[in-house]
């Protein structure tokens, strides 16, 4: 039986950032070697010297902490680590503004309380839409599809309602 080889906390932050190895090399300044010793296990992340975790947390956005606890402790980091970066890709699409052509409304991202929201205008009034989806550097790419189709969805059946909807607010069907 072939078990799979945990990756490091090194690796995973590196991978949801989309950065190959050689990216992380060059955007920090870490030596590729090191950085695939210190992936593979051949070197251990802890003996590393503070200005490399340093680079290295710079490189990738995240904290020293981050690095250095997933790779020795997993109590729950790994999910954190895991939101942490999903959170990284959701601010990535907080930046851009989708378009919905079929209802002419302009999308954005928000995080809020609740988690994320699809905020846009529907007839004067600003709509917070909660909006759960996995956002993953895999996922990234077609998210904007996503979006567009989810607020579509959401406007037709408030177009639907406000249209068969009467007085008292009841449905037509409903007397």
């Amino acid at each position: 039986m072939v078990t799979e080889k945990k990756k490091s906390a090194l690796q995973q932050i590196r991978e949801a950032r989309g950065l190959t190895r050689r990216e992380l090399a060059e955007k920090s300044g870490v030596n590729y070697r090191s950085l695939q010793d210190y992936e593979q296990g051949h070197k251990e992340i802890a003996s590393a010297k503070g200005d490399t975790l340093y680079r290295l947390s710079l490189a990738l956005g995240c904290t020293i902490e981050n690095i250095l606890e997933l790779g020795s402790l997993d109590n729950g980091l790994s999910q954190r680590i895991r939101s942490y970066c999903e959170l990284m890709l959701v601010e990535r699409l907080e930046e851009k503004t989708f378009f919905s052509e079929e209802y002419q409304t302009y999308v954005r991202v928000k995080m809020n309380a609740e988690g994320c929201a699809l905020v846009f205008c529907y007839r004067g009034e600003m709509v917070q839409l909660p909006f759960t989806a996995r956002v993953t550097k895999e996922t990234l790419p077609w998210m904007e599809d996503v979006i567009v189709m989810t607020v579509n969805s959401y406007l037709r059946s408030r177009t639907f309602a406000d249209k068969f909807t009467v007085e008292g607010g009841k449905l037509w069907n409903e007397f």
